[in-house]
């Protein structure tokens, strides 16, 4: 995602949450202190060498330098499934989530919602968050929908 917020604006605004974050956001505040991490992409092993979504490189570095980073943020990494090079990497739980707020995801920020709401959150605050280019379509609705679904119920 563009991220529209800077570093210390996030330290700011975000001072006293519980922040979470995902996929290689680590560069972009790299003295923000996250409790937890969000990489649910497809990897898979090929030949030694990690790919993420089909890509043997994620942004500037290769997917394996990319793992290693995530191992790095020494916090639990919600993933597909754990891979023993992130020490605190767990399963993410998409068919709990998928059973209770249905199949209309469309990219990781709903996931975290949904997961959010199922860890008892009662208060969430986006920062710096925006969807945009070709995916800002569905991930946009996707987003709603599932806040939209929970404010009613409140």
């Amino acid at each position: 995602f563009p991220v529209t917020i800077s570093e210390s604006e996030l330290l700011k605004e975000a001072d006293g949450w519980d922040l979470w974050s995902l996929n290689n956001l680590y560069k972009t505040f790299p003295n923000v202190k996250f409790s937890k991490w969000f990489e649910i992409h497809q990897f898979e092993s090929i030949r030694g060498h990690f790919f993420r979504r089909g890509r043997i490189a994620y942004g500037d570095v290769s997917v394996d330098q990319y793992l290693r980073d995530l191992n790095r943020l020494d916090i639990p990494v919600y993933m597909r499934k754990p891979y023993k090079r992130i020490k605190k990497a767990t399963a993410f739980p998409f068919e709990k989530l998928v059973k209770k707020y249905g199949n209309y995801f469309g990219c990781s920020f709903a996931w975290m919602v949904a997961f959010t709401l199922e860890c008892g959150v009662t208060e969430l605050g986006f920062f710096g968050i925006a969807l945009s280019g070709n995916e800002y379509y569905y991930q946009e609705c996707a987003c709603r929908g599932i806040i939209k679904d929970q404010e009613e119920d409140c």
